[in-house]
This record gives C-alpha cells, structure tokens and sequence, in this order.
C-alpha cells in the first residue's frame, strides 16, 4: 500500500473505530453465561483526501484502485496475525455483507457497508466484484463458496450483541 504526506493545506477526514470479538468458551459448570476466553481487537483508521471529492479533475489512484488496496491490507493482516485464508474471508465478508446483515445497524456498519462494497470494473477489483454479486443473489452461500475462510465476522458481531444483551453485568439500569 502507498503511503502519501501529509499536506497540511490539503482536506482529509479521518474514521477511527475499532472492534473487538470475544472468544467465548461454554458455560461453566452451574452457570448459564458463556466464558469469555479472549478478545480479538481490529483497530481501523480511515483517512480520506477530500481534494479527490471537491476538484473537478482528478489525477491519480481511483476510489476503486483504494478499495482494491484496503481489502489486499486487511486480508495480508488477517494472514499474518491470525493465519487465514486472508483474502478467502475478505471475499466472503463482502458476499456476506450484501444480504444486509449490518449496513442499517450502526454507524459503523454503514462505514463498513460502504467501505467494503466494491465499485471496480478494473482486473484486480474482479473477485470483489463477484463476491459482491453473489452475496446479493437469493440463493447465495458465501460459507461454501468460501469454504477456505471458516469464520463468518457476523458470528462474531452476533456474539457480541448476545454477551452484551444477556449478561447482566453488561445491562444499564
């Protein structure tokens, strides 16, 4: 990935979130509440050179092109750091992203829907393209067709809001 300067004179706006998925055990023995075991975090920062979106003639890498680059980060990372099929779960997160499952929730599922909603025709953006495309057919199977990656983020999301909304030490009063 290219890494430009900072220009002070030139806009940016920067999208910080992170997202931390607990690893949950079985209940112990007497008790009904699942183990947390560990926690996985992803802390994501977003910078984008508004100059791209306010001049009129535009020069350089297409949002496309940037798409490409973040989904080839995050697949590298999660290889490197959790040793999967990187790209096999990035394609099956936006396949999987396309049934609808998170975009309406949060504001951060809206980021997400938009940031992992491919809009390439270029040759490198295709399997993304396709992903894309099967995730919005009726009959799409993201697992099987990307059997290589075993773990479907929304379980985690579903985890999360399980733990969160059952475990009385997470309730507001």
């Amino acid at each position: 990935m290219s890494v430009r300067l900072l220009n002070a004179a030139e806009p940016y706006l920067y999208i910080r979130n992170a997202f931390a998925f607990p690893l949950v055990g079985p209940p112990k023995k007497g008790d009904s509440d699942p183990v947390v075991l560990t926690s996985i975090s992803l802390a994501v920062t977003v910078g984008i050179l508004l100059q791209y979106y306010l001049d009129a003639k535009v020069s350089g890498r297409s949002l496309a092109e940037e798409q490409v680059e973040v989904y080839e980060a995050v697949a590298e990372k999660l290889h490197t750091q959790f040793d999967l099929d990187g790209r096999a779960c990035v394609l099956r997160f936006i396949c999987e992203l396309q049934q609808g499952q998170l975009g309406h929730s949060t504001v951060a599922g809206k980021i997400l829907t938009v940031l992992f909603t491919p809009h390439t025709l270029k040759t490198e953006g295709q399997p993304y393209l396709a992903a894309k495309g099967l995730g919005r057919r009726k009959d799409a199977a993201c697992a099987s067709h990307y059997s290589s990656c075993p773990h479907s983020v929304f379980l985690y999301f579903e985890t999360l809001r399980n733990l969160t909304t059952t475990n009385p030490h997470n309730r507001h009063s």
